[in-house]
């Protein structure tokens, strides 16, 4: 990657994760929407990258890790896993790069960097999140009963990350009082925290059935909470009976009771059981038999809450009469004239109530019975008629109050035979409905009676029709087949009490258990009230609203398919028949992503997009739920809807065996479909990102022998026909970069002699890493080239000297190639005796007198010298003499030497450095001087090599004996070793030697010149003594 991330500045914890941000505004990369950004569990997650300083030819990438070893993830507009993550949209225009990470887990948080060049961004920091899942409520289920009035704890579980909030609500109220919550560790395996809310709360008496619901969010789910309710029946015990009897004062035997027993409070609906015997209906009818003694019944009222049944009682009051009357006097019998006794009349038995003792006779009332019904709010009359004399005098009460108003009076004649007057008194009177039974009294009184009155009395019982029917059933709202709706109708006023009677059916008890039957069209079912007074009925209905499922459900597309990829078509899911409830649509996707939906008449519609080639295939559900399915599991009708979407085509390109190659390699292009939609029918590839440009058609294409002209992108354009939208085109590009090495060493100026030069060695290639070995120099006159030790660049020259003048070479290396180099260093200098052995200069010439000599001077010099000057120290040139002149040469012949033609000549060589001068000297023939600079050379344990310097030969050929002795040994020649020329190294192998032993090595010149002592050869004598010692054995 050829960028590094910029050096961090500030450090901040997120969470567990440690992120470095270098934030700075303006800066070379910016990355967004923020530096750290939460992913939601399943989904997919962008972050977009700005490159705002970009270098031409290099890639912009996204990696994720430490900043030392980070994991490239994309290269431009290329993923390296296209399943997991991709560029789009990928801008190479505008240089904007949005990475996206599909699918989003727990292991893809952690930091993701963007950059380009050597330029680094800002860090993105991923926290992934869950939205709540499995929420669920724990004890309770889908519909319950709960007691009023004392508090009932329902439990919420739900799992999510970050913890979910958790809310209750009742009936859409939210509720904070009583609520708790708990959070577990985070689970090392899903990840998640699981959070644990309770809610203690008391329900009214008078709150009925309610909804209780728990609310699940965190910042992964949006705006939408899962949601998991319970329908709450509130139940409670029966609080007590109501007791209500007709002629509940005195009863004559045989006389009927009515007594209406209904319960009050409590929920469920209340029934009503009679102690006595078996369990009666309300009303209740009583006989009166003939037990004197009185008589206790009760009810009681009770429903499946209560544990101590409340209960009313009433009495029977039994009217009997009177027996074993007797009369006494006092004093007794016989009695006195002028006395004014007592006479007292008494029942033995005095009955129930107790009797009366009337003077007036015959006291009745005519048109009432003992037990009599009058309808309320109605006049009605009484007449009492009674006999005496004088006149009796006739008052009315009821229940002991007087009454006056409504009374008349009238008196008969006096009866002739009886002596009595009838008086006839009549009472019209109106009862109220809430008198219930009144006993109406008429007393009739005369100065024979004194003052205890004639009494007769008439029960009467206040009767009035049934007014209303009061109907009351539980879960009255919304019913699911098979379920059992408890209904109470109850009657409302009326005496006697009520009856109650099901239109549907005969007459049945209430409370009254509805089936509900399968029916789907709603139902109605009536109660009427009566007494025997009611001529019309009133009545109470429920109208059974029967919940089913809906059915038929669809999903259409807009605009149709095939759909285009980046459009944003909605999808719109409606069932034919809506059921009862209307119904809530759910859509989810083969991610099992839950997705906001926009619902009206009847319909849910959902935008989907912008599509990619990621939704081509994706499944779409949406199911159709209502209060029926949701109480019975698995009969949720669903359609399903697979969007075909057209894109692109998602290509990649990949370079064979790979995009960094060596020169001169085979290198092979592949453009290969990862995903395509419709297919792909031809490929371009081109050099210049114009696909009507290209320098290939088919899917591969093959460089052979690539060369770094041929470096660069490639780009392969895939092109699919849709019928619908035209031609789709994918494009993805490979860069090649071409491995190569050039060395080339920069022109070397000519130097002069004893200077400085610097020889540079200049590679350029790929990769741009060199290693330099040891610079090599070959001579002008060598033949192979020598290691100089030095691989430095440049290689510097200190105080160079004419034989630095030749050709330096550099050897470069990259990774892949190792290539050489020269250069030619020209020394300039002025001319120097010429050191080749080929071309020796002798300084000392021997000839004798008559003969021919020849002075030979061998150069070099650089520039070439100009001239070649001879002449003779204290003297002149001799007369006879010829100079020749070659470039490097010059050569003075002297012919027939003369005795002043010997002495000291001088050669003088011109170039445009400057002047050389060069000596000779020209003497007669004799013995050769000594050799000098004695050596030793590759000391063994057996041998030694011996060098020395050639001098003087003398004028004849010159041979040399090498002489070598012990300590205490004589001296010891070897054979005879020919010279090699004037000044010349001369070298012997002396062989045969003793290990760790000491010689002492002498050198002897000898020539062919005679000097009259009968000697065959002239010897010049010795070199200095060498003394060496042989090496140990090994």
């Amino acid at each position: 990657m050829g960028w590094m991330e910029k050096a961090p500045i500030a450090r901040v914890i997120v969470g567990l994760a440690s992120v470095y941000l270098h934030i700075v505004a303006g800066a070379d990369i910016d990355v967004g929407p923020s530096s750290a950004v939460s992913a939601s569990l399943g989904k997919s997650v962008s972050m977009w990258c700005k490159v705002n300083t970009v270098t031409s030819g290099l890639s912009t990438e996204w990696t994720r890790g430490p900043i030392a070893t980070p994991t490239l993830l994309t290269q431009d507009c290329v993923s390296v896993d296209s399943t997991k993550y991709s560029v789009n949209p990928c801008d190479q225009t505008n240089h904007n790069y949005t990475l996206v990470i599909s699918n989003v887990q727990f292991s893809d948080a952690g930091r993701y960097a963007c950059g380009h060049s050597s330029m680094g961004s800002d860090r993105v920091t991923v926290t992934v999140i869950a939205a709540p899942q499995g929420t669920r409520l724990l004890n309770s289920t889908a519909d319950t009963k709960v007691t009023a009035q004392q508090d009932t704890t329902f439990l919420c579980e739900t799992k999510a990350y970050p913890a979910a909030t958790v809310t209750w609500e009742v009936d859409g109220t939210a509720v904070t009082s009583g609520v708790t919550h708990s959070n577990s560790p985070r689970d090392v395996t899903t990840q998640l925290i699981t959070t644990t809310s309770t809610l203690k709360h008391m329900f009214q008496k008078t709150q009925g059935s309610k909804t209780v619901t728990c609310k699940a969010s965190n910042s992964a789910f949006g705006s939408t909470p899962a949601v998991v309710s319970v329908n709450v029946d509130i139940i409670w015990p029966v609080e007590s009976v109501s007791l209500n009897c007709t002629n509940s004062t005195l009863h004559l035997e045989g006389a009927i009771v009515y007594c209406q027993c209904q319960t009050v409070g409590g929920n469920p609906a209340g029934m009503v059981k009679w102690t006595d015997v078996t369990a009666r209906p309300s009303p209740y009818t009583l006989p009166i038999d003939a037990t004197r003694g009185n008589k206790i019944f009760r009810c009681e009222g009770f429903n499946d809450v209560n544990t101590n049944r409340p209960s009313a009682a009433i009495q029977l009051n039994v009217a009997y009469p009177p027996s074993n009357v007797g009369i006494t006097s006092n004093p007794v019998s016989p009695l006195l004239a002028d006395s004014t006794p007592t006479l007292t009349c008494e029942a033995s038995d005095k009955g129930n109530p107790a009797p009366n003792y009337p003077a007036p006779q015959g006291t009745r009332l005519l048109n009432s019975t003992a037990d009599t019904k009058v309808t309320a709010q109605q006049d009605t009359t009484f007449l009492c008629e009674t006999k005496a004399y004088p006149a009796a005098t006739v008052t009315w009460e009821v229940d002991g109050t007087a009454v006056t108003s409504g009374v008349t009076h009238s008196n008969s004649p006096r009866d002739v035979t009886t002596q009595l007057i009838t008086t006839t008194s009549t009472l019209k009177h109106m009862f109220q409905k809430t008198q219930g039974s009144k006993t109406v009294t008429c007393k009739a009184s005369n100065s024979a009676f004194g003052s205890t009155p004639a009494v007769v009395s008439v029960n009467v019982d206040i009767i009035w029709p049934v007014e209303s029917v009061s109907l009351n059933c539980t879960n009255s709202t919304l019913h699911l087949e098979g379920a059992i709706v408890y209904c109470q109708c109850q009657t409302v006023g009326g005496n006697p009490a009520g009856m109650v009677k099901w239109t549907d059916v005969t007459a049945r008890p209430s409370p009254y258990t509805l089936p509900i039957d399968a029916t789907r069209g709603n139902k109605i079912f009536r109660c009427e009230g009566f007494n025997d007074i009611n001529t019309n009925r009133p009545s109470a209905a429920i109208q059974l609203n029967v919940a089913y499922p809906p059915s038929n459900v669809g999903i259409t597309s807009n605009p149709v398919s095939p759909l285009l990829a980046d459009s944003t078509p909605t999808l719109t899911c409606e069932a034919s028949d809506k059921g009862n409830p209307a119904p809530n649509y759910r859509w989810w996707n083969s991610s099992n992503n839950d997705i906001t939906d926009t619902e009206s008449a009847g319909k849910s519609v959902i935008t989907v997009g912008p599509l990619t080639d990621r939704d081509n295939r994706q499944i779409y559900h949406c199911e159709a739920s209502n209060y029926y399915t949701i109480n019975k599991p698995s009969t949720s009708p669903n359609a399903t809807y697979t969007l075909n979407v057209e894109f692109n085509p998602i290509i990649s390109t990949q370079a064979s065996p790979s995009s960094t190659v060596k020169e001169g390699d085979d290198v092979t292009l592949t453009c290969d479909v990862t995903k395509s939609n419709p297919t792909v029918t031809s490929y371009v590839w081109s050099r210049t990102r114009d696909r009507n440009n290209g320098v290939h058609n088919q899917s591969s294409y093959t460089i052979n022998q690539i060369q770094v002209a041929q470096n660069g992108t490639y780009t392969c354009y895939a092109t699919a026909q849709s019928s619908r939208h035209g031609n789709l085109v994918g494009e993805s590009s490979v860069t090649l970069i071409v491995k190569y090495l050039r060395v080339s060493v920069e022109s070397i100026p000519a130097t002069l002699e004893n200077s400085s030069v610097s020889i540079h060695c200049k590679p350029e290639g790929i990769p741009a890493s060199f290693v330099y070995s040891n610079w090599q120099f070959l001579s002008l006159i060598g033949r192979q080239p020598v290691d100089l030790q030095r691989n430095q660049n440049p290689l510097v020259l200190n105080n160079v000297q004419y034989t630095d003048a030749g050709t330096y070479i550099c050897t470069a290396s990259n990774s892949q190639f190792t290539k050489t180099s020269n250069g030619t260093l020209a020394v300039k200098y002025a001319a120097k005796k010429d050191p080749s052995s080929d071309r020796v200069t002798n300084l000392e010439v021997s000839a004798d007198i008559g003969e021919s000599a020849t002075l030979t001077l061998y150069v070099i010099a650089y520039p070439k010298p100009t001239s070649y000057s001879w002449r003779k120290i204290n003297g002149s040139l001799p007369s006879a003499y010829n100079q020749t002149d070659l470039e490097y040469k010059s050569t003075l012949r002297v012919d027939r030497l003369r005795d002043s033609d010997y002495g000291t000549y001088v050669c003088s060589v011109d170039n445009s450095i400057g002047q050389s001068v060069f000596l000779f000297k020209l003497e007669r023939k004799g013995k050769p001087d000594a050799p000098s600079n004695l050596e030793m050379f590759n000391v063994s344990a057996i041998s030694i090599t011996v060098q020395w310097t050639s001098n003087k030969d003398g004028g004849y050929p010159q041979t040399f004996l090498v002489e070598y002795k012990t300590d205490d040994g004589p001296w010891i020649s070897t054979s005879a070793v020919s010279d090699a020329g004037y000044k010349q190294p001369v070298l012997k192998k002396v062989p045969n030697l003793q290990p760790n032993t000491n010689y002492m090595f002498r050198v002897e010149s000898r020539n062919g010149y005679q000097d009259g002592s009968g000697k065959q050869f002239a010897s010049g004598g010795y070199s200095d003594t060498v003394t060496v010692k042989t090496k140990g054995k090994s």
